[in-house]
């Protein structure tokens, strides 16, 4: 597969997955960078450039090391921060 496109980052869409991550993780910085896994997004890009591909989940080198195996698990309150940031997002759109 041909890689995905590159996503606008001086928009008003940015801006909001900006500000959704900034009130839901106090301090983080926010700077796209290159996702390498194939995900679902690849579909979205004959829509829209603006296709942000992360996950809004700070999961620790053990949960990430779980992924897709045995046993895979991620702690409640990160669970609940995703939930918070994706709220926060579409409250804005």
């Amino acid at each position: 597969m041909n890689p995905s496109r590159i996503s606008q980052t001086d928009c008003d869409a940015w801006r909001k997955v900006e500000k959704a991550v900034a009130e839901t993780w106090k301090g983080c910085l926010v700077a796209p960078y290159l996702m390498v896994q194939c995900s679902d997004c690849r579909h979205y890009g004959r829509i829209s450039d603006k296709v942000y591909r992360f996950s809004a989940m700070d999961l620790t080198a053990e949960e990430r090391a779980t992924i897709h195996g045995n046993n895979e698990r991620i702690r409640l309150d990160a669970v609940k921060r995703a939930v918070e940031f994706y709220l926060r997002l579409m409250k804005q759109c």
